[in-house]
């Protein structure tokens, strides 16, 4: 019997995204117990659909928060009515790509724990599109990750995908306290490092989900948002490097500082001349 899994969706005004993601989950051959869709107070439409796919699907389930509270508070509302033994989380405006995302991921952990292998999260790789689901580009990852990899990885800004949309034991996430609700920044990351005190990721080497590149959230105000509360994340677990490692992230972001700093003159000479065409997430 295949193993009870779980997808929490939070969704905020992402009614015209919905279609997308939740198709993408009624073509998996690895089929969910139950997907949650926790609305934080939507204004758009997103109420009507979502009760559309509940009286469709049975084991599909409305979640209507009275409050907005933030992605991180909806994602842990979710998990806390989750029945599965296992969960994944998925954003309202990304969608699976990949019909055996699910299958490969949850045959991946059943393999490894036969193996002897315990607290193993599984993910798949990751394909960028835009607004209207136009393929970007492919992102590249590693094969593991554990808490050290993730660290070093994060801190030093290193151009990599980190482990996103992956299943595992519902218990590993509920053991670290959920997200830190109120922190709608970097809260992905952050769990990651919370889990990976307890578990190890691995991919299973196959595109799964694509993530979607939108202008939403990229204001000027939004980047230095960012900033601060990566600063406050380095902070926080920078000390819990090993002393080689704190020198090897620190030399990244000198090294990565330049780059920037010389693709950014290039983007400026080439706007100056009008040779660059302006990306639609800008």
């Amino acid at each position: 019997m295949k193993p009870l899994l779980s997808i929490v969706i939070p969704n905020y005004n992402n009614s015209k995204y919905l279609d997308d993601c939740v198709g993408g989950i009624l073509k998996q051959t690895y089929r969910p117990l139950e997907v949650l869709l926790v609305d934080d107070c939507s204004t758009d439409d997103s109420r009507r659909k979502i009760e559309e796919y509940t009286k469709a699907y049975p084991w599909i389930k409305g979640i209507f928060l009275k409050e907005n509270g933030g992605v991180s508070h909806a994602r842990n509302t979710g998990a806390a009515e989750a029945l599965g033994e296992y969960i994944t989380f998925l954003d309202a405006d990304d969608y699976y790509i990949n019909p055996e995302k699910l299958n490969n991921e949850m045959n991946l952990i059943l393999n490894m724990e036969k193996a002897g292998k315990k607290n193993i999260g599984a993910f798949s790789k990751l394909r960028a599109v835009d607004s209207k689901g136009e393929y970007l580009w492919d992102y590249q990852t590693r094969k593991r990750f554990d808490r050290r990899i993730l660290s070093r990885d994060f801190l030093s800004q290193k151009n990599i995908q980190l482990p996103r949309d992956y299943c595992l034991r519902c218990q590993l996430f509920l053991d670290t306290g959920g997200y830190t609700e109120g922190q709608n920044l970097y809260e992905d990351t952050e769990i990651l490092l919370k889990i990976s005190e307890k578990c190890e990721f691995v991919c299973t080497d196959e595109t799964g989900s694509a993530y979607r590149i939108t202008a939403q959230g990229l204001s000027s105000a939004a980047k230095e948002k960012h900033k601060a509360v990566w600063k406050t994340l380095r902070a926080q677990y920078m000390p819990t490097l090993p002393v080689s490692d704190r020198i090897w992230v620190y030399g990244s972001l000198i090294k990565n500082e330049s780059i920037s700093l010389a693709k950014q003159i290039c983007k400026d000479i080439l706007n100056m001349l009008g040779l660059r065409k302006k990306r639609a997430w800008e």
